[in-house]
């Protein structure tokens, strides 16, 4: 690897942890362009058979993305269905209260019911027509992003 490459720190040599992040970096850019694992350690080398760099580094590395990924997938998951819950109990109130404006209010009546058919439009709109939700329940009940531990991801490369 050249020094271009090399992540930088002021005056003193980068720590264990700086190097393990920028390498884990360098793996996770090199895999979204498509290269396979040895590729990956071939470039990482730079033709240099003296870079300790191996296979089982690079599918470590790979383990230990996807873990980080599935951990923030977790976290704005659990995040959104929480926000999923407040907009839905909002959406009841508002149904409720609307029902005692049409039930009390003759003058209002009419534009009450349309609250309240919206209301129920939005809240059926939200539990049926929301991919991202599907998504997030199935984060949050299994791993959706798990891949065996091969040289492939699931696309076949």
């Amino acid at each position: 690897m050249s020094d271009v490459d090399r992540p930088r720190c002021s005056r003193t040599q980068p720590d264990q942890k700086t190097l393990i992040k920028w390498r884990q970096e360098k793996v996770l850019t090199l895999r979204a362009k498509g290269f396979t694992i040895d590729e990956i350690v071939s470039v990482m080398r730079g033709g240099n058979p003296d870079v300790k760099i191996s296979h089982g580094t690079v599918v470590s590395d790979l383990r230990v993305i996807r873990q980080q990924i599935n951990e923030r997938l977790f976290k704005f998951s659990s995040n959104m269905l929480l926000e999923l819950s407040f907009t839905l109990e909002g959406l009841r109130e508002t149904i409720k209260e609307a029902w005692k404006v049409a039930e009390f209010n003759p003058e209002k009546k009419l534009e009450a019911l349309r609250l309240i058919q919206e209301c129920y439009v939005k809240r059926c709109k939200l539990m049926t027509d929301n991919e991202t939700l599907v998504k997030s329940t199935l984060i949050i009940h299994g791993n959706l992003f798990h891949y065996p531990e091969t040289d492939k991801m699931p696309n076949g490369q």
